[in-house]
């Protein structure tokens, strides 16, 4: 197994792990996902695979079929890939196969910049690993803001150290992503979706936190107009309310105290 460092312009990957190379009458490409056309190696993109192995498709949808498994390359004739809508690089003289992330996770970024979630949330939970559960963070994009939704390791009601914990995952993301959390969202345990096989659902938890169904323990926002009270939780799920991420000062909510 090798570990690699890299990258790229449009998105930030680091300390990648390449289980091994593609086998034998196997393609595997990397392709820009809005384009369908293939980017120079080193970049990254959706990783497209052509295999005896793949499946012809979904029974009784032609058009979804036509979309994943029957994938070509943009104004070249080729054979059929599947989408995988898995990110990922290849590189290297041999070609190897870095899995980077899911396109659908993707965070986007001012200047055309991106980033994997999973570094968020790694960067967070390492900043107090006493207080978070580790695979236990979901961040994601919402009104233009990168929220974070954490749960704690047990029932702490000290306000202020709640804030502390906020404070530290917030410092720790800028520091080692140089990206900025604008919304912080503490939760009881058990509150972060995830599947069968223990992964994160990110675009669920994003969508119970904003139908207010989420059990929060404390809500801060970063600001730089000066420090207010967020609404209650469920007025902000209810509401859908825009949440601006510059950073600045903090505001926060424990619930029950609104």
């Amino acid at each position: 197994m090798l570990l690699a460092y890299h990258t790229t312009s449009s998105c930030h990957v680091q300390g990648l792990l390449c289980p091994r190379e593609e086998e034998e009458d196997m393609d595997i490409i990397v392709v820009d996902e809005e384009t369908c056309e293939l980017v120079v190696d080193g970049t990254e993109g959706e990783i497209w695979v052509s295999s005896p192995s793949n499946c012809s498709g979904y029974l009784g949808y032609p058009s979804l079929t036509r979309e994943i498994f029957q994938a070509r390359l943009r104004n070249k004739v080729s054979r059929c890939f599947v989408r995988t809508g898995d990110r990922g690089i290849i590189k290297g003289e041999e070609r190897f196969l870095y899995v980077t992330g899911r396109c659908s996770d993707v965070i986007k970024l001012p200047n055309n910049q991106e980033i994997h979630p999973h570094f968020i949330e790694t960067a967070a939970q390492n900043s107090c690993q006493k207080f978070l559960r580790g695979g236990c963070l979901a961040a994601f994009e919402m009104s233009s803001t990168i929220v974070l939704v954490a749960e704690i390791q047990r029932h702490e009601k000290d306000v202020k150290v709640l804030k502390q914990i906020c404070e530290w995952a917030k410092k720790a993301v800028l520091k080692e992503e140089k990206v900025e959390i604008g919304l912080m969202v503490l939760v009881e345990s058990g509150s972060v979706p995830k599947t069968t096989s223990g992964k994160i659902q990110r675009g669920a938890a994003k969508d119970i936190l904003i139908r207010g169904k989420m059990s929060v323990v404390m809500e801060m926002q970063f600001e730089d107009n000066n420090a207010r009270f967020l609404p209650s939780y469920e007025a902000i799920g209810k509401a859908n309310k825009e949440i601006r991420c510059q950073g600045g000062n903090r505001t926060s909510t424990v619930a029950g105290d609104i």
